[in-house]
């Protein structure tokens, strides 16, 4: 009698080990501290359901974790593929409270990956920001398989010593639904390729991480799932075909289980399954979660049912990450932004329509673009003599929508223009920069950003105080022939391009951007060149040296921000309907655009303002046709 009992307690503990077996993943990525849901964020109201149309939000998304785990009986396996910081006044305090980690903890997250923008500061800054984290609390694991640091700079000895310590990892194991998990993760090439301040540590190849990482987690560590969480991504091509990263990761390495990505933001609405690796992904800034299903059955992963559910106002969200978020936020609003008189719930501005912007649909007709670089212009101009401004699209993170009554906050308003820290003072916000060029430098300035779009939707340029007229009939890189600088109030005057013209005109960006100024080269094969010059003519070699000061009456760099730049230009609008708060203006509609195509062939539109590229190219065509004889043809 009691070896039967005894064989059934077995048997019923291995059907338990069986069913134990299957078991629920939920994924994030991107979240870009969207710690609010938007937008608007007067309009968010996550302890309530069914009464606005916002979408995000940390305590929505805690409260579906919850949702799901009361569901399935079990805790869900959470883990996020990078990105998580970077894009809201909610990042402005991260390297003295390390906060958003600590809230994930709270939430669940098992594991998160290390993206690009953790970087955006560099690694000293990430450093600290998870020393503040560990000081005030606990974090999730946190992992990065692909990084390597430079023996012979100290600037990135603070990260190397929380990989040396274990705080940050190249692989974590742990145990889930009876099954040992192997995970680890890696920075995507294109995503490297966007994080200059990981200098002086650098990434090393993605493929080759991949299989020691995979080898190592198999072999030594013997584990039953083997899980990449990857800030590579995948775009879909101009057959709608999925390709990219993590396709080819999937492709070339054998023993990954499953990738769950990041990076490109792009929704996958099933699994994609590649090679028998299956791939998810979930959008981004916290839209979207994801939720994969599986089994695991003689040795095999298999996905029983994946997607992405909706992070909309009918998710109940959890009161007590909302209260530490809002406790948070009036921590930020009096350490960062009250010296500007600035309020969390006070409306700075109105709008009546979108302000659209999206980097990979919706840029060349966003009407976003052009607000901001007009933002920047006259927020110099109100210090110092700026003749044109640059802004690009991979800058801009979110756009302006008007909601229920319009109103925009603080935290609106900062979430459009949010990444980066001060070169000097390390204080929130991208820095803005003058250089100063030539006449024919500004033409190819504007020849390579005409260009450069076509290496990355990032570089996609909005412009103010400088319109231009291009020719593409003409070849690439001097299809520019003609640039007049001013504004839309006091009229354009055209300048000379030829190399007669001996002027400097001074151009404002973002330290960031200017940190690319050297990749005219580069992007245009060697044939167009530029020097950065102070304004005296005199050439720069620290491009640190060009940081604008915001008030130099003072003692010291006061560096002036392209965020609050972007807001002061949006208070000071008129108030149109007199409820004492600005309107944006109906111009940004439909805003002109600085360029305007001309295609003709005109000889005089052929020849005219050119840079010798277009002269050169003809003449040796001329002289290849004459000596074949088909000039006469022609």
């Amino acid at each position: 009698m009691k070896k039967s009992l005894s064989l059934l307690i077995a048997l019923g503990i291995m059907s338990c080990a069986v069913q134990a077996q299957k078991f629920t993943i939920l994924h994030t990525n991107d979240m870009h501290s969207r710690l609010l849901g938007y937008a608007p964020t007067a309009d968010y109201s996550p302890l309530q359901t069914n009464n606005d149309l916002t979408r995000g939000g940390f305590a929505r998304i805690a409260g579906y974790f919850q949702d799901v785990e009361k569901e399935i009986g079990a805790d869900p396996l959470i883990l996020d593929a990078g990105d998580f910081l970077m894009g809201t006044l909610f990042h402005t305090l991260e390297e003295q409270e390390g906060f958003q980690l600590r809230l994930m903890q709270t939430m669940g997250y098992d594991a998160v990956c290390i993206g690009n923008h953790e970087f955006d500061m560099g690694p000293a800054s990430l450093a600290n920001t998870i020393n503040a984290a560990k000081t005030h609390g606990s974090i999730p694991p946190l992992l990065l398989s692909n990084i390597q640091f430079n023996p012979d700079d100290p600037d990135d000895d603070s990260l190397q010593k929380l990989f040396q310590t274990g705080i940050v990892s190249n692989t974590y194991v742990l145990r889930h639904a009876g099954l040992k998990i192997g995970l680890f993760a890696l920075m995507g090439d294109e995503a490297a390729s966007v994080a200059p301040y990981v200098k002086p540590a650098a990434f090393t190849d993605k493929f080759i991480a991949a299989e020691e990482m995979t080898k190592y987690l198999r072999e030594t560590e013997e584990v039953d799932l083997v899980i990449c969480l990857s800030h590579g991504g995948i775009v879909k091509n101009k057959k709608g075909e999925w390709e990219g990263e993590d396709i080819e990761l999937a492709k070339q390495v054998e023993g990954i289980d499953m990738i769950i990505g990041g990076h490109s933001h792009s929704h996958l609405f099933e699994a994609l399954v590649i090679n028998n690796t299956p791939i998810v992904q979930a959008g981004s800034e916290g839209t979207f979660v994801g939720r994969v299903d599986v089994d695991y059955k003689d040795g095999k992963l298999i996905v029983l049912n994946s997607g992405l559910t909706v992070i909309d106002d009918k998710i109940q969200g959890d009161p007590v990450i909302q209260k530490r978020i809002e406790s948070y936020q009036d921590l930020i609003v009096d350490q960062v932004f009250a010296s500007l008189n600035l309020e969390a719930g006070k409306p700075i501005v109105e709008t009546d329509f979108d302000l659209r912007f999206n980097e990979q649909t919706y840029r060349v007709e966003s009407n976003l673009g052009p607000l901001v670089a007009d933002a920047i212009h006259w927020y110099v101009n109100q210090t110092h003599h700026n003749d044109f401004t640059l802004a690009v699209a991979g800058l801009i993170r979110d756009e302006i929508k008007p909601g229920t009554n319009g109103e925009q906050l603080v935290n609106d308003l900062y979430r459009v223009v949010p990444l980066g820290s001060g070169v000097f003072d390390n204080s929130a916000g991208y820095s803005l920069a003058q250089v100063y060029l030539t006449a024919a430098e500004i033409k190819n300035v504007l020849e390579a950003m005409m260009l450069a779009p076509k290496l990355s939707t990032g570089n996609y340029p909005y412009w103010a105080g400088i319109q231009y007229k291009y020719n593409p009939r003409r070849i690439l890189l001097d299809q520019v022939y003609e640039v007049s600088l001013g504004d839309p109030v006091n009229g354009y005057k055209r300048i000379d391009l030829s190399k007669k013209n001996e002027n400097l005109y001074s151009l404002t960006t973002n330290n960031y951007v200017l940190e690319f100024f050297g990749l005219v080269q580069e992007v245009t094969f060697g044939l167009l060149k530029v020097s950065p010059k102070d304004r005296y003519g005199n050439p720069v070699t620290d491009l640190n040296d060009l940081i604008i000061d915001g008030k130099p009456e003072q003692a010291g760099l006061q560096e002036m921000k392209e965020w609050e730049g972007f807001i002061q230009y949006l208070s000071q609008f008129p108030d149109v309907n007199g409820n004492e708060i600005p309107d944006i203006p109906e111009y940004y509609k439909n805003p002109k655009p600085a360029a305007l195509s001309t295609p003709s062939l005109n000889p005089a539109l052929l020849w005219s303002g050119g840079n010798g590229i277009m002269a050169t190219v003809s003449i040796v065509a001329i002289t290849v046709l004459a000596g074949t004889g088909l000039i006469f043809l022609l």
